[in-house]
């Protein structure tokens, strides 16, 4: 069953799945939410999760991946139940290799495969402005130099192609 709201703009469901965050007030959602990145790929939802219950009681894990490939995108968000346990997620874990996953003796060690790296994790609210800027920065590039932008690339075979102009020497 689908909910539209007063303005008949939006659609939601009236019986969220099971599982899924309830989402009341979407400032708060954002302010108790963080961004994660450089994790070990192979590390799931639950492992994740069992990481950052550390900082608080987490209420939701999501890992996006491309649709396509079903890869992961090699980012998550991860939703606690307040603005306060999120901060201390961003104070305890940013540029910081969790001790899950090095320390064997670990009370919840998490085995991975090579490299861990430090994760970073900022708010979601830093994300966003950072995402934005970068988004910015990329449209200044391409007004400074618009025909080098998005010139599709060819590759160059010695062989003059059926599109390319012949030059004549007098």
């Amino acid at each position: 069953m689908l909910k539209i709201s007063k303005d008949k703009l939006k659609v939601k469901r009236r019986i969220p799945f099971k599982g899924e965050p309830r989402v009341e007030n979407p400032e708060e959602t954002d302010g108790a939410m963080v961004y994660v990145e450089r994790y070990p790929e192979e590390l799931s939802h639950e492992q994740l999760a069992a990481i950052f219950k550390r900082a608080g009681r987490i209420k939701h894990v999501s890992m996006p991946k491309y649709s396509g490939s079903k890869q992961p995108k090699g980012f998550a968000f991860v939703l606690f139940s307040s603005a306060a346990e999120a901060d201390l997620a961003v104070q305890t874990f940013n540029n910081t290799v969790p001790s899950e996953l090095v320390d064997a003796m670990a009370p919840n060690f998490i085995p991975v495969q090579g490299a861990v790296r430090a994760f970073r994790v900022m708010s979601k609210a830093d994300w966003l402005r950072t995402k934005a800027e970068l988004r910015d920065i990329k449209k200044e590039i391409a007004l400074l130099n618009p025909a080098t932008i998005f010139q599709s690339r060819q590759p160059k075979t010695g062989i003059q192609g059926e599109g390319e102009d012949k030059v004549m020497k007098e």
